[in-house]
């Protein structure tokens, strides 16, 4: 009888492993686990289209402004879909922000009209920094809605082969523009806003942000999308173990490969639950601004 207790209860914990086991290989340790950018349909999210031709007119609206180019021009079942390279000119640091690298999370790609203004607006508290923004890093993946690019492949998980155009582009802006912090933009499913400091990023700094953060009207995350609970609402202070599991496991984020190279890093992650985009981008802004503030 109890030989039979014990194979029915490995058994059970076997049929509740499968579900977190696939998830595990389809989001971190697989490249490429789809043959085409297919709509994400894994998790609860508030999606809606994006258009991608208003979108150019949005971003290029700010032309006297900024200097803007097409930084990559992608070709995708007879359609061309653009990268923005979007700069904006000082005398000091380099900030280097990513936009839309996982297309389902479209707020990240629409807060960029938002930041543009906020500079416009606010010129003399971002004049010392040179500041450049690629959006969006997955194109195809915004039209389509999916996580993944043309390739079914996820930029993010890219950093060791840059087997996708998404990916290399980064690395090539990176050396190019020698950024002295990059920002990346993404959504996630935990419940409220919170940043990924890299180990890179300055303990100071990531206490500033902190402090920033539970300082305004901004529903924080208390556990990270892994339900791990975070030391302080609103920030994950990511630990050397976590590289040791993404190096266990392969896993080659963005993240990873810029703390390799010593260049602090903040991944912004929104709640992609939320209907209220305007709630969505606005926390991205303000860690942006946080950073800024705290480097001046």
């Amino acid at each position: 009888m109890k030989k039979y207790l014990a194979l029915a209860i490995v058994v059970t914990v076997l049929v509740l492993m499968i579900k977190p086991l696939s998830f595990l290989t389809k989001y971190y340790l697989h490249e490429c686990p789809e043959k085409s950018s297919v709509k994400q349909d894994d998790f609860e999210m508030y999606l809606e289209p994006l258009d991608l031709e208003k979108y150019k007119q949005d971003i290029f609206s700010f032309d006297k402004v900024f200097d803007i180019s097409v930084a990559e021009t992608l070709a995708y079942r007879e359609q061309d879909f653009e990268i923005y390279q979007i700069d904006k000119n000082g005398d000091g640091q380099n900030m280097l922000i990513f936009a839309a690298t996982h297309g389902s999370e479209f707020a990240s790609a629409l807060v960029v009209s938002d930041l543009l203004n906020e500079i416009a607006k606010n010129p003399e508290l971002y004049e010392a920094w040179n500041i450049r923004i690629l959006t969006p890093i997955n194109p195809v993946g915004v039209k389509h809605q999916s996580r993944y690019n043309e390739d079914g492949c996820d930029i993010n998980r890219d950093f060791q082969h840059f087997l996708t155009k998404g990916a290399k582009l980064q690395r090539q802006t990176i050396d190019e523009f020698n950024p002295d912090v990059i920002v990346s933009l993404h959504e996630g499913p935990q419940d409220g806003f919170f940043v990924i400091a890299e180990n890179s990023v300055p303990p100071d700094l990531q206490k500033a942000i902190a402090t920033d953060l539970q300082s305004v009207n901004v529903a924080l995350a208390r556990k990270s999308f892994f339900g791990i609970p975070l030391s302080d609402s609103g920030i994950w202070h990511k630990k050397p173990f976590v590289y040791f599991v993404q190096k266990l496991f392969g896993i080659h984020t963005l993240g990873r490969y810029a703390n390799e190279r010593g260049i602090p890093m903040f991944t912004t992650e929104s709640n992609w639950k939320v209907r209220d985009v305007n709630e969505r981008k606005k926390p991205h802004l303000l860690l942006i601004k946080s950073v800024v503030e705290s480097y001046n």
